[in-house]
């Protein structure tokens, strides 16, 4: 890790020092990003998120908010290869549970329990060919979320890691064998999925409880097949655009 991400780290460290206990749980999801892969974007977020955080001491309330909920929707994937590789988006769906922790009015932590299926399709000049793998994952993404609005309506934006764990695969194909790629027939080298999840949100509270309307995008930071010397792919990152709908439970 560079100097300069280390001085940002440091900063943030500093600023958090200063700052109540449920502050510093709400940043912990930019810490893993600075942790997971050492890009200038995400440090910049860092340190603007410090500064926020320091912004807000006079805010904080004494009692904190949870929620319970649960979470359908659809994701449309594909695979970010290099060399790159003629596609469309593949659906799949998402089903889980969520917790949501409001340390403060207008910042919190989004965890979510995540069954979610990702893949890609392949397209060709002859229509007659076809290609696509399905690949269903635990996930679990950990995500800062930020809250506006007063009363029941709010507009929500969320920015964090995710973790993935591959459970099972298929492949479907009627490609001839002599024109196969490197990667068909191969499975899955990294099961293990660390990536990046960010998006925004529309909610409103209505006397059954909370709806709330959301877009994601899910960017995969590890490859799904080894780069090595006779492997001629060297790029291979899931990523998806996830649309869903959630309900959540009386806050208590």
């Amino acid at each position: 890790m560079s100097i300069y991400c280390h001085f940002l780290i440091l900063i943030n460290f500093l600023a958090q020092v200063l700052t109540p206990h449920t502050v510093r749980f709400v940043n912990l999801p930019f810490v893993l990003l600075i942790m997971l892969k050492n890009k200038k974007l995400l440090s910049v977020l860092l340190v603007c998120w410090a500064l926020v955080s320091n912004a807000q001491q006079d805010d904080l309330r004494k009692d904190v908010k949870h929620q319970f909920g649960i979470k359908g929707g659809i994701n449309y994937s594909s695979v970010l290869f290099k060399p790159g590789v003629s596609q469309e988006l593949k659906p799949g769906i998402i089903l889980g549970v969520t917790y949501n922790f409001m340390a403060q009015p207008a910042a919190g932590v989004l965890i979510e329990f995540l069954y979610a299926q990702y893949g890609w399709i392949e397209t060709f000049h002859d229509p007659e060919l076809y290609y696509n793998r399905s690949m269903n994952y635990l996930e679990m993404p950990l995500l800062s979320n930020f809250v506006f609005g007063k009363r029941k309506t709010h507009v929500k934006f969320q920015l964090g890691p995710r973790f993935s764990y591959l459970l099972n695969e298929e492949e479907n194909t009627n490609i001839p064998e002599d024109e196969e790629r490197i990667y068909y027939g191969k499975e899955i080298d990294d099961k293990f999925e660390i990536g990046l999840a960010f998006g925004g949100s529309f909610s409103h509270l209505f006397s059954f409880g909370e709806l709330q309307l959301d877009a994601r995008f899910n960017a995969t930071l590890s490859n799904l097949f080894d780069a090595t010397a006779d492997f001629e792919l060297q790029n291979s990152k899931n990523q998806a655009i996830a649309l869903s709908v959630y309900y959540w439970f009386d806050a208590k």
